[in-house]
């Protein structure tokens, strides 16, 4: 059910980028999503590639691939007042192996659900993305594991609004001079997902942390770090 409902989700907000693209007369193509076997050629078969959204054409660019996500933002842990768009360590390598097979420029467009806005898109691309990736990894390189259950918060400074008048600027460089203090973020949020494990006992994460008002991290975040824990207690206990 769930399921299901961000799947409708994701449609509305796939239409809203299209009812954009075509108020601002900037050619596309749809792409639909469909069983894998329908849309991978043989040559790309076994590989991990996600399909992106949409294929579009600019004059100052070129063609390039948006994947449109739809987020509700995570609160940061260190300021209450900002927020973040987030996406898997999984997510990235998948959208970044399909521009590498096929030498096309990706970008992901987020789109915010909780503020209702259907229109205003935020744009980053996937390359970007790939290497700030790969530097929080080299800096975390004794806690890489901690990707496979938390996701990637993406810096604000990052994104940039969909502005058709302003998208060659997406290439400006990034800044990542501050990557060993994000780097750090994602220990202490390792730390405070211990500290509620321990805490709520019996309690589901849901309901504790909407009654602990810990908007700071994903209750699949910490249902995900429970089940790694326990698996590797589990494993050191039979060796």
């Amino acid at each position: 059910m769930e399921k299901d409902k961000n799947v409708k989700k994701g449609e509305f907000y796939e239409k809203c980028f299209a009812e954009f693209l075509n108020s601002q007369g900037i050619p596309f193509l749809f792409i639909a999503q469909g069983p894998q076997n329908e849309h991978h050629s043989i040559a790309l078969k076994g590989s991990k590639i996600k399909r992106p959204d949409f294929l579009i054409y600019l004059q100052t660019i070129g063609h390039i691939f948006i994947d449109v996500k739809s987020r509700y933002k995570i609160e940061n842990i260190d300021d209450i007042n900002v927020s973040q768009f987030y996406i898997k360590d999984n997510e990235i390598n998948s959208l970044f192996e399909l521009q590498s097979y096929l030498f096309l420029p990706l970008w992901i467009a987020f789109v915010n659900r909780k503020e209702g806005d259907n229109k205003n898109f935020y744009l980053i691309p996937v390359s970007v993305l790939k290497n700030y990736k790969d530097q929080l990894k080299n800096e975390l390189s004794e806690k890489k594991y901690l990707f496979d259950y938390l996701f990637i918060r993406i810096p604000n400074s990052f994104l940039r609004k969909m502005d058709i008048n302003d998208l060659i600027l997406i290439n400006n460089l990034y800044d990542f001079t501050n990557i060993k203090k994000e780097a750090e973020i994602y220990k202490r949020l390792e730390e405070k997902i211990k500290d509620i494990i321990i805490d709520k006992k019996e309690i589901n994460t849901q309901d504790y942390c909407k009654n602990e008002n810990i908007n700071y991290l994903k209750v699949m975040e910490i249902d995900s770090y429970h089940r790694y824990d326990t698996q590797n207690v589990s494993v050191a206990q039979k060796s």
